[in-house]
């Protein structure tokens, strides 16, 4: 069961990175918003500029850093697993 939700906690994770990355649109914007999360200049642009989707770019490594799990708790959201395992202490 555990693995199952830290699975569909991953997924849905990376699904709302691809909604902030389409809520940002231009490629600028994301570069800007990588650069606010502390990403080095050269790599946001790398991220950027790779030419994949947002699906692919939601699972690359300047996605993670600048949308880590830190960036999901100030937004206040709950992990899955995390409440399961919570529920049964």
């Amino acid at each position: 069961m555990s693995s199952h939700l830290k699975q569909l906690d991953s997924w849905v994770r990376r699904k709302l990175r691809v909604i902030k990355l389409k809520q940002l649109k231009r490629r600028y914007s994301i570069v800007k918003f990588y650069l606010s999360r502390s990403l080095p200049e050269y790599q946001a642009w790398i991220g950027v500029l790779s030419g994949k989707g947002l699906w692919r770019k939601s699972g690359s490594p300047q996605s993670h850093q600048a949308m880590n799990l830190q960036w999901f708790r100030e937004l206040k959201l709950v992990s899955m697993y995390d409440r399961w395992q919570s529920l049964q202490k």
